[in-house]
């Protein structure tokens, strides 16, 4: 009965003390033991990781398992270096970070390579993120050499989008949400490239 207790004891220890006392820190440094897609990845301290200001294809969308490979290939196994912006946690609980990592004796800022490989676009949760210029920069280079998804992306699927002033969102005209905008804040873009070279993100319900 003691030998059980005792096992108990350090299971407790070993594994579920660890969890708690990670479960509401925000790590700096840590090591990925695992990559969820291109921009989720989750640290030994088993929390998940959001990577900040950007979005990369979900399953079944061309070039997610392109985005998953590479960020598999930056930071799986390595050492990670985190960044915070305002909103630490989304919704579903995971960290809001800007992700480091050593490679080749210098941090390769992941998060924006994936935006110079083409395999991300901006998504920005508010207009005073840290980093917008340099990833607006590296999606606008993307966009201009019409390289990985972008050689899809920039199809057109209406004659004209709609955002507001107070987002960083585009819609298709007859979107519910794009009907909601007052017409002193609407923008109009003629084109997808336009709104993505502003760094404005597709609506998630219309999917322009």
């Amino acid at each position: 009965m003691i030998k059980k207790s005792f096992s108990l004891f350090i299971f407790v220890l070993l594994f579920i003390l660890p969890l708690s006392l990670f479960g509401d820190s925000l790590p700096t440094k840590a090591r990925v033991t695992f990559v969820a897609d291109g921009d989720t990845i989750q640290l030994d301290t088993g929390q998940f990781v959001r990577l900040l200001g950007i979005d990369t294809p979900e399953k079944r969308q061309e070039y997610y398992a392109k985005a998953k490979d590479f960020c598999r290939k930056k930071v799986l196994g390595k050492t990670v270096f985190l960044e915070y912006g305002p909103e630490k946690k989304d919704r579903y609980g995971r960290l809001l970070a800007y992700v480091f990592v050593m490679e080749k004796g210098k941090k390769l800022f992941v998060n924006e390579a994936l935006l110079h490989e083409g395999l991300a676009h901006t998504y920005f949760f508010d207009k005073q993120e840290s980093y917008q210029e340099e990833f607006l920069l590296a999606q606008r280079k993307a966009i201009l050499l019409r390289i990985g998804l972008w050689r899809l992306k920039l199809v057109e699927t209406e004659e004209i989008y709609i955002s507001s002033d107070n987002s960083n969102v585009f819609h298709r005209p007859r979107c519910p949400w794009a009907q909601n905008i007052k017409t002193k804040n609407v923008r109009l873009f003629f084109s997808k490239k336009e709104a993505y070279m502003e760094g404005l993100s597709p609506c998630r319900r219309c999917q322009p």
